[in-house]
């Protein structure tokens, strides 16, 4: 998979400011009271800034989006291991998909990257994957199967997700934000992201932080191009002290 030209060019950018800062911190080496000399580069939050912005008062008081250094960097890491194939299946009949474990093998990879086990993802119901829409309360809705997300649950934990969503090439900057922010309302609900619980005898509240990254690829003809977004979602768990 190629990446885009413009992703070049943003390296460019990066090394000729790391070389500016070299020339300036070589100019102060003779002085020891200059302090700490190391520059951290801004994560460029634009992306980030524009999903929050689709989201209401109350989905931002749920879940609020940041953007993320180590995120990103995950990503440009395994970017390569897209494959036309495993892109097509996902984008090719709906704007917007979730990218599934049985579609690309490059979930579990990332995950590792980021230290999260193979399955910490937002597809994982208890006993497998489902393709079942994220925001439904149960994976299968027929009455005789209704097998629950592993994710998200209703406990005591701390747990943290990471997923893929594809969405086509032809999006605007606008667009593509509308777009993944569609796909977190969509998870906003009791049954997904619930704010409260009471487990045995402890009560609890959650919150969920969020980062995103996104990468433009081509396929290998070069004639269709898909966004990938990777998502991380974490929730966190108080006990509620002298709850009634």
């Amino acid at each position: 998979m190629k990446l885009k030209k413009i992703a070049s060019l943003a390296l460019a950018g990066v090394m000729a400011v790391s070389m500016l800062t070299a020339c300036d911190t070589a100019s102060n080496n003779g002085d020891d009271n200059q302090g700490d000399d190391t520059i951290v580069t801004p994560v460029d939050d634009s992306f980030a800034t524009a999903i929050n912005g689709e989201l209401n008062t109350a989905e931002k008081n749920t879940l609020t989006i940041t953007a993320d250094a180590s995120l990103e960097a995950m990503l440009n890491k395994v970017a390569d291991k897209f494959d036309d194939h495993s892109l097509q299946i996902t984008a090719g009949n709906v704007v917007t998909a979730f990218v599934l474990d049985t579609d690309s093998t490059v979930p579990k990879d990332a995950r590792h990257l980021m230290g999260m086990k193979d399955d910490a993802s937002l597809t994982t119901a208890k006993n497998g994957t489902s393709w079942a829409p994220m925001g439904t309360k149960y994976v299968n809705n027929d009455t005789t199967t209704k097998l629950e997300w592993k994710y998200f649950a209703k406990n005591g934990s701390a747990e943290t997700t990471l997923d893929f969503i594809v969405v086509d090439g032809g999006q605007t900057a606008e667009g593509l934000a509308h777009e993944v922010a569609t796909q977190l309302k969509a998870l906003m609900t009791e049954y997904r992201m619930p704010g409260e619980a009471k487990v045995d005898t402890k009560d609890y509240d959650y919150d969920y932080t969020g980062h995103v990254a996104s990468i433009k690829l081509d396929n290998l003809r070069g004639d269709e191009s898909f966004y990938v977004v990777a998502v991380e979602i974490t929730k966190t768990p108080t006990e509620v002290v002298n709850a009634k």
